[in-house]
Order: structure tokens, then sequence, then C-alpha cells
């Protein structure tokens, strides 16, 4: 069966029983001791996202959900803004899903390879992972225009599943009508993705007697909400940016040191 078929059989399986992803992930988290389970939970996780946040974007695009689904984090909107509006965006989505991907399981690839070859072998791949960590952080600090790297480097967990399935629910029993009404009453920004009610909707809600003040007061009033995700994290000045950079390498230099610091720990406790 071709890879394609497989993963729609199994997005569709995830939407069906969308109330049963947490349980699962939270049944299999609780066996952390077990790494290899819990690097590829966390890449499963990762997935999940991905297939739910889809679905409800889709419903929404397509003006069939009944309500309206939870506001992005700030860092969820930071990375998609940049997703869509980097210098390259492309590069700096595949850039934060690998980085984000290889922090997952690099405690597994470390301890793989010194079960395999030894203790040097794997200092030399932490060194490698460091390296390689170093450069991916280097190229999005350039891509988002002399930006610090946030952490996480990819948007959190927006809807939880059981909301998805709800909204999805929702929407599959209102009727065409309610849909309809509900999609003219709002109109979604083409470069932030974001809802927002449409003028004829507040003016319509005005003119049966609610004042402005009344209807701001219903609005959310905190600062946050109405930053753009450019505002989120200021540019860097060139000393900042000589500091995230230092920031930056700061692992790299410590794995590559750090047979060094072991063997003149174990030489001087020897002594």
């Amino acid at each position: 069966m071709p890879l394609s078929k497989v993963l729609r059989a199994y997005e569709t399986f995830i939407l069906g029983n969308a109330s049963q992803v947490s349980s699962i992930e939270s049944t299999i988290r609780a066996l952390t001791y077990v790494l290899p389970v819990f690097s590829l939970l966390n890449v499963l996780g990762l997935y999940h996202d991905h297939v739910l946040v889809k679905a409800v974007n889709t419903a929404q695009g397509q003006g069939r959900l009944a309500a309206k689904p939870p506001s992005p984090s700030l860092l969820s909107r930071y990375h998609r803004y940049f997703f869509k509006h980097a210098r390259s965006p492309s590069l700096y989505q595949t850039l934060s899903l690998f980085l984000t991907l290889l922090q997952f399981t690099e405690s597994f690839i470390e301890m793989a390879i010194q079960k395999k070859w030894g203790a040097k072998a794997k200092w030399k791949a932490v060194t490698a992972i460091e390296l390689i960590k170093a450069l991916c952080r280097l190229a999005l600090v350039h891509l988002a225009s002399s930006r610090m790297v946030l952490s996480p480097g990819y948007p959190e967990r927006e809807v939880e599943p059981e909301a998805v399935e709800q909204l999805l629910q929702s929407a599959a029993t209102s009727s065409p009508e309610e849909l309809k009404s509900s999609s003219g009453t709002h109109w979604r920004g083409k470069h932030s993705g974001q809802q927002y009610r449409s003028v004829t909707a507040v003016a319509s809600e005005l003119s049966r007697g609610s004042s402005i003040s009344s209807y701001l007061m219903t609005q959310p009033n905190d600062p946050e909400t109405l930053l753009s995700p450019t505002d989120v994290v200021p540019r860097l000045g060139r000393t900042g940016l000589t500091a995230e950079w230092l920031f930056i390498l700061r692992p790299l230099i410590y794995a590559d040191y750090q047979p060094l610091w072991e063997s003149v720990y174990f030489y001087t406790s020897g002594s």
C-alpha cells in the first residue's frame, strides 16, 4: 500500500478518534524510561498536531465550523508567521521541523551509538549533533531577519484533540444556513490566518442598541493579542546578535571539550 494512502487512513483514524489521542499519548508518556518509545511519541505527537490543525483550518476556511477555535499562542503565531514571511519560508519551516525532530531523538541517537561503538564514538556523535543544531539555529536567525531563536522551535499544540472533535462535530450537526450565517459575519486575514468579525456584523450589533464602550469591553483587551508576530521578538542589534551567536555556539563548545574535562576529572579524582 502506498505511503500516502497509509497516512490518509491514519489521519482519518486520528480525526475520528480525536478525543482518545490525548489519553493514548499520556499513557505512553508515562513510560518515559523507555527512551525509544518516548522519542517516537514526541515525533508522533508533532504529526498529530499537524493533522488536527490542518483539519480545523480546512474546515474553517470552507466555512464549516459553527464555533471559533481557540486563538493560537504568541509562540505559535510567531512561528506560523515566519513559515510564510521569512526570507525563505519553506527553508525556515524545514529547518524548524528538522531541529525539533533532532531535539526529540538526539538522546536516543547518542545512547544507540554508545552501545554500538563506545563512549568515544558517542562524544563524536554529540559534537556532530550540536554542530548541526548550531548551524540550523544560525540559519533561522538569518531567515528571521536577525531575531533570536525561540524554544520550542515549532508551533505548540494549539487545539486539544477533544476540542477538535467537538468543533468538527458541531460543524457536522449545524445546518448550512447556520454555517453560512457564521461565515458571513467573520473574515480571515490573508497573511495572519486569524479570523475576525466583519464590519457588517459589528455595525449590526451596534445598531441593536449596544454602545461602542460595551462592545469594546467584550473584546480581548490583552496587549499581547494585538501584537504583530514581528513585534513579539524584536530584531537584534549588533551586540544582541553577537550574544545570540555565542549562546547558540555554547553547547557545541561544551560538547567539543567534554571528553577533555572528563579525562581531567578522572585524573584528579584518581590522584
